[in-house]
């Protein structure tokens, strides 16, 4: 009986190069929700573009390439849990098909929240000329719901809410192809500098990410900064990272 329960546990370089493959399987599909962030900022561009008349072009190009930094930076924050759950189990050898599809409906429904939000954000910059925050629902003097509510008519919505959804469902197509990983995948062993080294290369690529720098300071505010208008600047940022930050302080 012992002799049973010991071979079903994988060895730990099969569950290692399983999680690999899972990582591996992910990566196109965050590039394509980047690609996708970085659509969602031209259709909020596009629908604010009567902020941007006196804007040089070079300076809004500018907002988009800076922009991606904060996508990054979004993803990576988002990444944190699932790498850290699907690695944990590869070296516990225990629960890696479980944490992986875990893993796959945390993104699916991260990607979601972050449609909606964004949808609702492409409305407010279009009247404020600035991103959507939790202050303007809670501490709010109700010019959101109302200015939203005059300015809109069904056509709009309709082709808005359909816009997004196409968004939402293309995102989740790459985390649903992503799938949960293998419980193991036999193969050669590895050494324990490679074993290591994956280990902790994964951590340091998401660490990265989500501090959206390589510089001893975390990207912030300042880093959006890329012209004297406000509302460039405003443009630079992901509608995520922009929804906590009080108004005054973005």
């Amino acid at each position: 009986m012992e002799t049973l329960s010991k071979s079903k546990i994988p060895p730990l370089d099969d569950s290692l190069r399983a999680a690999a493959r899972f990582f591996k399987n992910l990566l196109p599909a965050l590039l394509q929700a980047l690609f996708l962030m970085e659509l969602i900022r031209f259709l909020i561009f596009w629908n604010s573009r009567t902020h941007f008349i006196l804007m040089e072009n070079a300076e809004i190009l500018k907002a988009f390439a800076v922009g991606l930094r904060f996508d990054s930076l979004v993803l990576g924050f988002a990444m944190i849990p699932v790498v850290l759950i699907v690695l944990l189990a590869a070296w516990l050898r225990r629960g890696l098909v479980i944490a992986g599809r875990l893993s796959c409906w945390f993104l699916i429904l991260f990607w979601l929240f972050f449609c909606g939000l964004s949808m609702f954000d492409l409305f407010f910059f279009s009247f404020s000329g600035r991103h959507l925050t939790v202050y303007d629902f809670s501490g709010g003097d109700g010019r959101f719901a109302t200015t939203v509510g005059q300015r809109l008519g069904w056509e709009t919505l309709l082709l808005t809410i359909g816009i997004f959804l196409c968004l939402a469902v293309l995102g989740l197509r790459g985390f649903i192809k992503a799938d949960a990983p293998e419980r193991e995948m036999p193969g050669p062993a590895w050494s324990w500098g490679r074993r290591l080294g994956f280990s902790f290369g994964i951590l340091l690529l998401v660490a990265l990410a989500a501090r959206g720098t390589v510089t001893p300071h975390h990207l912030e505010r300042s880093h959006s900064e890329v012209s004297s208008f406000s509302v460039v600047n405003q443009l630079v940022l992901n509608p995520l990272w922009a929804f906590d930050k009080k108004p005054e302080e973005e």
